[in-house]
């Protein structure tokens, strides 16, 4: 295509509520933590979002045109989840029940992880406002593909 594209994906898949699909909520299901598990399939479900929009812009001839800039706004949140989270357990749908849809957590945003660094989300440590980032794409340089750069 000869006219730029500008595309800003704001995803708030790996945001509170922690809530996934049931099928990729299955995928990491060996994860005991309820908060841990759902933001595991959370995240996998954001992945997936990108493939299809990568995909696509392979199959439109864009990809080799495309600088693609994945970043986050905040570490995650690392505390403790204040009370439970909610399990479906209805055997079939009814007016009443969360038939199929698994677990939900609405106790906060727990459930990441930003070792080494201390601190998450709502703090002012490294794990607060350091995060990862990475650039992918075709337009990005041959010499720059495959590298690890460290700091700001």
């Amino acid at each position: 295509p000869s006219t730029p594209l500008f595309l800003n994906y704001d995803s708030k898949l790996a945001h509170y509520p922690l809530q996934a699909p049931l099928e990729y909520q299955r995928r990491v299901s060996s994860i005991a933590d309820d908060n841990r598990r759902i933001y595991h399939a959370m995240v996998a479900y954001l992945d997936d979002q990108l493939a299809n929009i990568t995909g696509m812009m392979r199959l439109k001839g864009m990809w080799n045109q495309t600088l693609m800039i994945v970043t986050s706004d905040n570490g995650g949140y690392v505390r403790s989840p204040e009370g439970g989270c909610f399990s479906s357990t209805a055997t079939h749908p009814s007016a009443s029940s969360d038939y199929g849809h698994g677990t939900a957590c609405f106790d906060g945003e727990a459930g990441a992880n930003n070792w080494p660094l201390r601190g998450g989300k709502y703090s002012n440590f490294e794990g607060g406002i350091r995060v990862a980032a990475f650039v992918s794409g075709g337009y990005l340089p041959p010499a720059m593909r495959g590298s690890k750069l460290g700091g700001i």
